[in-house]
């Protein structure tokens, strides 16, 4: 499902999944993770908003490039386009299910260990693919899994 609106009219909370392109290889200094070298291609960034503001305030500061990063993707952003934003408005915790089903996508490995995950066990929430990943095939592996769980939908950017 294709939701043609902008990140402010998405009024819940849920997961998503922004989609970036990178055009050139980067060195990039990741907080306090160190610096990382990027391949161009596509990145795949596994995030929650369950706080105040939902998913509308999230994906807002991720559009906006920040002079002062926060999160590692903050980091990221700074030098790539966000291509897609994939999303669910379920109020159920899917970022660290999403993250493990993300690493079983075709053409899809890891981004860098430890990216956005230090606050749970997961080995990366951050996921590399040289050609733009498909919402189709992600949508498949979440059936596949979750299958009381609603669409992922993409929204338009």
């Amino acid at each position: 499902m294709i939701v043609e609106s902008s990140p402010l009219a998405i009024t819940s909370k849920g997961t998503y999944i922004l989609i970036l392109k990178l055009n050139h290889e980067k060195s990039i200094q990741v907080g306090k993770l160190g610096k990382f070298k990027f391949a161009p291609g596509f990145y795949a960034y596994i995030g929650s908003a369950f706080g105040p503001g939902g998913l509308a305030g999230r994906l807002n500061h991720h559009f906006k490039l920040t002079t002062k990063p926060f999160w590692h993707i903050d980091y990221l952003r700074k030098f790539t386009s966000i291509e897609q934003v994939w999303f669910s408005d379920q109020h159920i915790r899917r970022e660290h299910d999403w993250a493990k089903l993300m690493n079983q996508m075709d053409g899809g490995s890891i981004g860098m260990k430890g990216f956005g995950c230090t606050d749970c066990r997961c080995e990366t929430h951050l996921f590399y693919c040289s050609e733009i990943p498909s919402i189709g095939q992600f949508q498949k592996l979440i059936s596949n899994y979750f299958s009381n769980d609603a669409s992922t939908k993409l929204l338009s950017v």
